[in-house]
């Protein structure tokens, strides 16, 4: 009996912790969310940086593709808001492919970054009035009426999707090597033809152990944590260099 006593508490003593673990964990996750739902509200009002606002460029019509890339849309498709549509599809279906579909088709990622820039500028003309509109505006937002506030808000929104998206362009460039200032054109063309070469290699089947999986793993999970950090020192340097243009201004 004294034994059948000593093992229900310890049962209900390992519940316990076990049940404040989770309370624990729980309590975490929750701050965490709310912690980040905090940093995406201020992220959504702070104000937007005009350089952001140029460097997203001009709507233009991209006209010299590669042939490749032309065979893919189909012979139907010639006019420049069909291939963005199209090239969005593609684009959209190629990144949400498998890891173990990569493998196989290493050119599938790279050219899927080419189609990218197709629908950014695809999302460009899609926006062009709004983007004019905000350029126009953004100085005397706060003289505008009620009327045209409440469509600057709007505008505001759609050119904080195309800042975001055009980060996101950015890294992709900057991963090959190449940065905005290169014309969309060129960008495509280099993304197109790599993933061409990268194609033509044989993939061999490569048995790889569970330690070594594991080891990649944790190197994934580094590169996250090292990849938000470069991201915090550069905005928290950004913020310190617009403070110190508010100062002298002042």
């Amino acid at each position: 009996m004294k034994k059948f006593v000593f093992i229900v508490i310890l049962v209900l003593m390992s519940t316990d912790i076990s049940f404040s673990e989770e309370k624990k964990k729980s309590s975490d996750e929750i701050t965490n969310y709310f912690k980040k739902q905090k940093e995406e509200h201020s992220k959504k009002n702070a104000p937007i940086d005009f350089e952001e606002v140029i460097k997203l460029g001009e709507p233009i019509i991209i006209e010299d593709l590669p042939e490749g890339m032309v065979k893919k849309f189909g012979k139907s498709c010639t006019e420049f808001l069909c291939r963005t549509k199209k090239a969005t599809t593609i684009m959209a279906r190629s990144f949400k492919r498998s890891e173990d579909y990569n493998n196989r088709k290493p050119g599938n990622m790279i050219q899927a970054m080419g189609y990218f820039e197709l629908f950014y500028m695809g999302q460009l003309r899609k926006n062009k009035m709004n983007l004019e509109r905000y350029k126009k505006n953004h100085k005397n937002k706060d003289k505008l009426n009620l009327a045209k506030k409440v469509v600057f808000k709007a505008d505001e929104i759609k050119i904080r999707a195309l800042i975001k998206t055009n980060e996101g362009r950015k890294s992709m460039r900057e991963a090959l090597g190449m940065d905005l200032e290169l014309d969309p054109a060129t960008a495509i063309k280099r993304f197109w033809y790599l993933g061409e070469l990268l194609e033509l290699g044989v993939p061999e089947k490569v048995v790889i152990s569970k330690e070594m999986k594991e080891r990649a793993e944790i190197i994934k999970r580094y590169q996250k944590v090292l990849t938000d950090v470069k991201k915090k020192i550069n905005d928290d340097e950004k913020k310190q260099e617009k403070e110190k243009e508010k100062t002298l201004k002042n």
